[in-house]
């Protein structure tokens, strides 16, 4: 079961959230934070679905509302960062592709 949801909204309104005060990205800082979700995404998508579907037995739902949760935490986190260590933070928190959902 793979869930897909269209992600150009939600990068577009994190890039307009991170260049602004207090976080300032630039277009270099913006593409290193895009890179670390990206490769955050990836390892939970090899790693986690393997991990918690043989071992801890865990069904598709669980893996979605898993992701879900985590989905929202890390953009919970993000919307509260005013430091950018604090918006890798969100990054780290955020497994969305334990469900296939990009966040």
């Amino acid at each position: 079961m793979h869930v897909c949801v269209l992600s150009v909204p939600v990068s577009s309104i994190g890039y307009v959230f991170l260049i602004h005060p207090p976080l300032s990205f630039n277009q270099t800082q913006y593409g290193y934070f895009r890179g670390v979700h990206e490769a955050c995404s990836a390892v939970a998508l090899l790693l986690a679905i393997p991990l918690f579907t043989k071992r801890l037995r865990l069904s598709d739902t669980g893996l979605l509302l898993l992701g879900l949760i985590s989905c929202m935490l890390g953009e919970v986190i993000l919307g509260f960062s005013a430091t950018p260590s604090l918006v890798y933070v969100g990054t780290y928190k955020s497994f969305c592709g334990i469900s296939g959902l990009y966040c």
